[in-house]
């Protein structure tokens, strides 16, 4: 695995470094060589994601039908942090009431 990233970096450069001289031995102007540049990385980044797709076996949204089905089924989330501590602690005056607390724990 690792000698097919260093191959695959190694002919990179080298195309790199030959698409000057190809390009001047074809004879294609600055605006042909940024349009085939442009379909290059177009045809790259579907295909990098087509492989994100497939390396986890399923599709970016298998992993948000869990949420949907629990939001639809009506589940609270649990938040997973620890609350902080009050402001009230730090002699600050809080002008949060109690019907402000009543909302927050039901929403």
């Amino acid at each position: 695995m690792q000698f097919k990233k260093i191959a695959t970096l190694i002919v990179s450069l080298a195309a790199i470094f030959a698409v000057p001289s190809a390009v001047k031995a074809i004879g294609l102007s600055d605006s042909q060589v940024i349009g085939i540049f442009l379909l290059v990385a177009f045809f790259w980044v579907t295909h990098q994601i087509e492989g994100l797709k497939t390396a986890s076996g399923k599709s970016w949204r298998d992993d948000h039908r869990k949420v949907v089905q629990e939001i639809e089924d009506g589940k609270p989330i649990e938040p997973k942090h620890d609350p902080p501590k009050s402001i009230e602690q730090g002699g600050w005056e809080s002008f949060i009431t109690d019907s402000d607390r009543m909302l927050f724990r039901h929403f």
